[in-house]
């Protein structure tokens, strides 16, 4: 007889196996089983039972020590294999090659990429917990921080890199870009070459901030970003974004995706000079009259959706050819531009905008009832009557009269005529691709609270969390593609930070005992064709 482990699911069991010969095989019988190793590991009765065998054999006992010294990540080793794939140790040692650094800036970036993706912290919290992922190499604080001065001073040749790995990797034809700004506070009024008061899209109107422009593809993959004094405008952005564009990338054909904030004539005009298309948001209240009549005249409309059952139309659409678009210069002079608007119409949009004006005007009635003013010019106060200043009269029903005739229309400009409608249409559905984006920074990847207090670490915090969102975006196709669809951002984060192994002292050996994880980190491991911490395997002291 002996003792056999028995590796079944997740799980090793110990069982008390008998060999015996069956037509000249040797076979196992199962005499007991003891149950799961991890749990039998320091139990006593176990410990008592394997003393009381020694004891009628008559041998000595042997005295069974056991410690857990350490718990260990090692979800990690997910994030590294793209880090292999898109081969950005070598990006990195190659335009870094000038830098004077006497250290491997390819190792201090990976743990910083990682520590973000998994548990974002202060540059200083990530240095002190380094101990606690399995197989990184150790790095120095100094070389931590030197790391963003670097990765400052090469972004654009970073970015340039990672750029032509993607289309190597994926055979990418990038031929829409969607674009869009947003803005990252500090808590500080101390303001400098980057930072400054500005339009906060947080509402932290009394702290400086950063303007942060964004380039994506359809897939949501990031292109590049630019980062921008926190007082310039978004609409500013526009002409760097389309200089990158036309410089870094050499990218010739380009349909421009972008959201009401980017619509100027300046802006439109700048994308067709650079001999680009576009697509943006349209701004319908703001339209001539003659436009507005073309609105609401209901000829000419293509009705795509119906109810079947009541008829009820569900969505329609309409093509206003040569929209006239004007806008001056900075010395004044008036240009103007020809494009094309889709108006669309849809009852779930009608809906939803008319629940939307009813809470603001049960806002405006509560806020008349306490005769008080809400300072935000939008939402309640919108249908506010005020004589002055101050004085309150009452609900504004010509306003609420106006606003509902607009209910359920949307508009899209688009340059190009020859753009299939519904291309156009399902390409800006598609603009939540960079909201989301922008959501992932700010909420899963904490970009901030920014820990960092001058421009060039700044700068080179945001390259940092540039690498980590590649990372975390493609591995995020990678897995959809392969197992569940729409598998979120948190839920990918939750279950690699279940991947964890305990360093043990068993006697003088020190191992490392794998520990319970989730399904979907199994299945996670198992798409990436990774295989988990094998168990009780020697550990590296």
């Amino acid at each position: 007889m002996f003792i056999k482990k028995t590796r079944s699911k997740n799980h090793t069991y110990l069982q008390v196996v008998k060999s015996y010969r069956d037509s000249g095989k040797v076979k196992h019988k199962v005499i007991a089983n003891l149950g799961r190793f991890d749990k039998l590991l320091g139990n006593p009765e176990l410990i008592k039972m394997g003393n009381r065998l020694l004891e009628l054999a008559g041998q000595p006992k042997e005295e069974v020590s056991l410690e857990e010294l350490d718990r260990l990540y090692y979800g990690h080793i997910v994030y590294k294999k793209l880090w292999d794939k898109f081969k950005l140790s070598d990006i990195l040692h190659r335009v870094s090659r000038n830098s004077k650094i006497e250290f491997d800036i390819a190792d201090v970036v990976m743990y910083l990429a990682i520590k973000q993706l998994l548990k974002p912290g202060s540059k200083y919290s990530s240095w002190r917990e380094q101990g606690n992922y399995l197989g990184l190499p150790a790095i120095e604080l100094q070389h931590i921080y030197r790391s963003l001065d670097v990765l400052a001073q090469r972004k654009g040749l970073i970015e340039k890199e990672l750029f032509n790995q993607h289309r190597n990797l994926f055979n990418l034809e990038v031929d829409v870009v969607f674009y869009d700004v947003t803005t990252f506070h500090f808590e500080s009024t101390d303001e400098d070459i980057l930072r400054a008061f500005g339009f906060s899209k947080a509402g932290k109107f009394n702290e400086v901030q950063v303007v942060m422009g964004m380039m994506v593809d359809q897939h949501g993959r990031p292109i590049g970003y630019e980062l921008f004094e926190g007082n310039l405008f978004e609409g500013k952005t526009m002409l760097k974004a389309i200089e990158i564009l036309k410089e870094k990338y050499k990218i010739k054909k380009v349909i421009i995706v972008a959201d009401r904030g980017l619509n100027s004539g300046m802006n439109l005009n700048i994308i067709k000079e650079a001999g680009y298309d576009y697509i943006v948001s349209s701004k319908l209240k703001s339209q001539t009259k003659k436009v507005k009549n073309e609105i609401f005249n209901p000829q000419d409309y293509i009705v795509t959706h119906v109810d079947e059952k009541t008829g009820e139309v569900l969505f329609q659409y309409k093509i206003i050819k040569d929209h006239i678009v004007k806008y001056k210069d900075e010395n004044g002079k008036e240009y103007q531009i020809k494009d094309n608007v889709i108006v669309t119409w849809s009852s779930k949009r009608a809906k939803a905008d008319f629940k939307k004006r009813q809470r603001a005007i049960d806002k405006a009635n509560e806020m008349i009832e306490n005769n008080k003013t809400p300072s935000n010019k939008k939402g309640a106060k919108r249908y506010i009557k005020t004589e002055g200043k101050e004085k309150i009269i009452g609900i504004d029903e010509e306003k609420i009269k106006n606003d509902a005739i607009w209910d359920g229309y949307y508009g899209i400009q688009f340059s190009d005529p020859n753009i299939p409608h519904d291309v156009i249409l399902e390409n800006y559905k598609l603009l939540w691709r960079i909201e989301e984006s922008f959501k992932i920074l700010k909420s899963t990847m904490e970009v901030r609270p920014i820990f960092h207090w001058t421009p060039q670490r700044i700068r080179g915090h945001f390259v940092l969390c540039f690498i980590a969102f590649l990372l975390e975006r493609n591995l995020e196709l990678f897995l959809n593609e392969k197992m569940v669809k729409n598998l979120s951002v948190e839920k990918i984060k939750e279950a690699l930070n279940t991947l964890q192994v305990s360093k043990i002292k068993l006697n003088d050996q020190i191992l490392l005992l794998k520990g319970k994880h989730n399904a979907l980190a199994s299945d996670i491991l198992k798409a990436m064709n990774l295989k988990p911490i094998k168990n009780l395997s020697p550990a590296k002291i």
